[in-house]
């Protein structure tokens, strides 16, 4: 067997995000634009496919898509869109967007292939031009990363999601909308990648509020629902803990019945047309005796009233790039617990050979 990984490896990781979107973002964006211009004619519905942190890079760039670029978007896991939702793209023009970044991963390769059977238009986001899907897909956008290391995915991640937004910036460029300011814009979240990471990086009071819980809930709408998604991934991979991402007004239907009834959950809260819902769930969360952990702007006053816990996204970014600064804190909370509890990614300990 292999060595296992070590928690730090989540830590240098995370410290990497910042630097990764500065500079491979001007390369991934040629990649993009390269694409021929045929490729985002007549686009009516963008389907994005992938599974695992794929797909929760996919729910994160879902709004992109329908605020900047202005086109129905569906964000489907691989096997749902291969069995129930292939059929769909008969129907309008549809461009469908696989992503892996490893480009083996086969209900993805699957759900290209079968794409492509009924006509629709493919690309594939991956980290390798030579990979599986890259030559199964009709063009390729490759998302490669400087240093690769085993790791559960979180460089990976983030460059998944990167070249989904600029993908819909071209679209959205190619259907007449001015976007040099969206550029600059996702450029610039770097900045608040960076902040959001020093935030989190001393992160004993949040390790101490969930360690030992027997599950632990995320909870975030819109692009923060993937990066709630991404996050309880990121805890269940990197340390073992039983942990969900769920839609917020999801759980104020189901989960807030869980016990034991004083458990904490997590409520990503960035600025946006759904935080209202957000302060909602915090508020419900307390008054039925939960410990709320609030991700938020830390002048977030409404957020705060409801808050045991603020883990705070200092730089604010727009709503449509919101996933790439609000689970920011999941990779140092999963290294954390990780080593309390003696523990490295993926069911293995650090003694393990």
């Amino acid at each position: 067997m292999t060595a296992p990984i070590r928690p730090e490896v989540l830590v240098g990781q995370a410290d990497a995000l910042a630097g990764d979107l500065r500079e491979l973002t001007p390369g991934y964006r040629s990649a993009v634009d390269a694409l021929p211009d045929a490729v985002w004619h007549g686009v009516q519905r963008v389907v994005l496919t992938g599974s695992g942190d794929s797909h929760h890079a996919a729910c994160g760039a879902e709004l992109a898509f329908e605020a900047i670029a202005d086109v129905d978007c569906d964000p489907a896991p691989s096997l749902r869109f291969l069995e129930y939702g292939a059929e769909s793209v008969r129907r309008r023009r549809t461009l469908v967007v696989a992503v892996s970044a490893s480009g083996g991963t086969e209900q993805v390769l699957r759900s290209v292939r079968r794409a492509t059977e009924l006509g629709a238009s493919t690309i594939a986001v991956t980290g390798s031009a030579d990979s599986p899907l890259a030559e199964a897909a009709d063009h390729a956008v490759i998302v490669g990363l400087p240093h690769r290391e085993p790791s559960p995915g979180i460089r990976t991640h983030q460059a998944s999601l990167l070249g989904l937004l600029l993908i819909a910036l071209r679209l959205a460029e190619c259907r007449g909308a001015a976007v040099e300011t969206a550029h600059a814009e996702l450029l610039a979240a770097a900045d608040a990648v960076a902040a959001a990471a020093e935030a989190a990086r001393g992160c004993d009071d949040l390790a101490d509020a969930v360690e030992g819980v027997p599950a632990l809930v995320v909870a975030g709408s819109g692009p923060a629902w993937g990066a709630a998604q991404y996050a309880a991934a990121k805890l269940v991979e990197g340390a073992g803990i039983p942990a969900f991402g769920q839609d917020v007004e999801e759980w104020c239907h189901v989960e807030r019945f869980t016990r034991p009834a004083d458990a904490p959950v997590i409520v990503l809260a960035p600025a946006g047309r759904a935080h209202w819902r957000a302060v909602g769930m915090a508020e419900k969360a307390k008054s039925m005796g939960r410990t709320v952990i609030a991700v938020a702007d830390p002048t977030d006053t409404e957020m705060k009233a409801h808050a045991d816990l603020l883990i705070p996204l200092p730089t604010a970014v727009r709503e449509d790039y919101a996933a790439l600064t609000c689970a920011a804190f999941a990779p140092y909370l999963a290294a954390r617990l990780a080593t309390r509890l003696g523990r490295a990614p993926f069911l293995r300990t650090p003694e393990s050979s």
